[in-house]
């Protein structure tokens, strides 16, 4: 394990030196103001093996900068573990083919955003987390940050979040096209949620951290023994690339994966989510495409 980590230690320290090559070749993000007062020679890299303590890093990567669109992927993880699956009712999961801020699809698809990763159809995402209020949607959602990364902060960035709010209209813009459509009820809520989310604070360190929960059957870090093989075990129900071809996938299906969920220790504070995901995409893709009977099911 030590001559492992010596070889990953060697293998990102080559990797940041090529990244600090290239150092000046492009600019900073400035399509939000605030975004534009970074420097341009930050540059940090960190990777985190499944079976390490902590990540292996290089370079500026404890410098804390917000979110903006990686955010997007945790959104629906934390949508998705409180069990909103019909969140694939008004979002697809197919590719646009767009701008990740097109607002032509929409027009063309009756305000139906293609997939919950382009900034239409993270707005439905953000608008649907848990909570009455933007702070009680932003808390939940950095709760459940720091239930898959306990050592992040996760706090808002005020300053990136209101620049983007005062330059935001494009975002407005789709949360507004949507309500017209009714896919979601309140654009103003529901856009101010995303600004904030965007606006949430990580570092590269943590972001490594963060990601491993998806890398690992859907369950951080440090969840218990039983809950881990059960997500493992769960996760054989359900066949994406059978699904997709039309066909019946072996295995007890959804009935399992719920039956594995009520089963699942209630101490553990991360949950198993990467069955959750690919049974939602299962069905929507399903339903869009038309497949129906067994054939149409992830599962019997």
């Amino acid at each position: 394990m030590l001559e492992d980590r010596a070889a990953l230690k060697l293998v990102v320290k080559r990797a940041y030196e090529v990244g600090r090559r290239a150092l000046g070749s492009g600019a900073v993000a400035n399509y939000i103001p605030e975004l534009a007062n970074a420097s341009p020679g930050w540059f940090g890299v960190a990777v985190h093996p499944l079976g390490a303590e902590e990540p292996v890093t290089a370079g500026d990567a404890d410098l804390a900068f917000s979110l903006q669109s990686v955010s997007k992927i945790f959104s629906l993880a934390c949508l998705l573990s409180n069990g909103d699956d019909a969140v694939f009712d008004r979002v697809g999961v197919e590719p646009s083919g767009d701008a990740f801020h097109s607002i032509v699809r929409l027009e063309e698809e009756q305000g139906r955003p293609r997939n919950p990763l382009i900034n239409a159809g993270a707005i439905v995402v953000s608008g649907r987390l848990p909570g009455a209020t933007v702070d009680e949607k932003i808390l939940h959602f950095q709760n459940f940050l720091r239930g898959i990364c306990p050592k992040g902060e996760f706090t808002v960035d005020e300053d990136v979040y209101r620049s983007e709010w005062r330059t935001g209209f494009r975002n407005r813009s789709l949360a507004n096209y949507m309500r017209h459509f009714e896919i979601i009820d309140d654009p103003m809520l529901t856009c101010e949620t995303y600004i904030r989310q965007c606006a949430i604070q990580t570092t590269a360190t943590d972001l490594a951290r963060m990601g491993l929960f998806l890398a690992n059957a859907g369950t951080a870090r440090g969840a218990c023994l039983e809950c881990r093989a059960e997500s493992q075990a769960a996760r054989r129900h359900v066949d994406l690339r059978a699904v997709r071809r039309g066909r019946q996938v072996r295995g007890g299906g959804r009935a399992a994966s719920e039956k594995w969920r009520e089963r699942r220790p209630a101490r553990c504070r991360t949950r198993a989510l990467f069955d959750r995901v690919l049974w939602a995409s299962a069905r929507s893709e399903g339903q869009q495409r038309g497949w129906t009977g067994g054939g149409a099911r992830a599962g019997g």
